[in-house]
């Protein structure tokens, strides 16, 4: 009886681990259709202490999901983990944040800065985070300075 019971539960086993081979996608696949797990940013500043140039930050669900923006000089502001601008006095330390959420949108969210952002021309609330379109360019007005954001998934080499 004992010897019944242990063929059945290893048919049984098999008959699992047959049908979890054949449901369970490849990752090429699984990057193919779902949405990107990683992002390629492009901010170009166009007013400000830092008119004229451009800084590539990388958003990535497994090592950087978040870029943190700000005054600071630490190292989660550098490019291309996070945006450190201090030579802008009105932007705050720990001013906004960019993050990449599962779903593959990005969020915007001003961190309780002391003089506010706006996205747009639209104000935003201090720590509601807002959608960015990744189709579209964004204006970010925060202190003196006016970032243009753009996103592109990057190419795989």
């Amino acid at each position: 009886m004992i010897d019944k019971f242990r063929n059945e539960a290893k048919k049984a086993r098999q008959t699992l681990e047959a049908s979890a081979e054949l449901a369970a996608p490849d990752e090429a696949a699984q990057n193919m259709a779902g949405p990107p797990r990683q992002l390629k940013v492009m901010v170009t500043c166009t007013k400000g202490y830092y008119q004229g140039q451009t800084f590539e930050l990388h958003l990535s669900l497994d090592t950087n999901p978040i870029c943190h923006l700000g005054r600071s000089s630490g190292k989660k502001y550098k490019s291309p983990l996070g945006l450190s601008l201090p030579k802008d006095p009105e932007v705050s330390t720990t001013h906004a944040e960019l993050r990449l959420s599962d779903e593959g949108k990005v969020y915007f969210t001003d961190v309780n800065s002391t003089n506010g952002t706006t996205i747009n021309d639209k104000a935003l609330k201090p720590r509601k985070p807002l959608s960015l379109p990744l189709d579209a360019p964004a204006v970010v007005s925060m202190g003196s300075s006016d970032l243009t954001f753009t996103f592109a998934v990057p190419s795989e080499t």
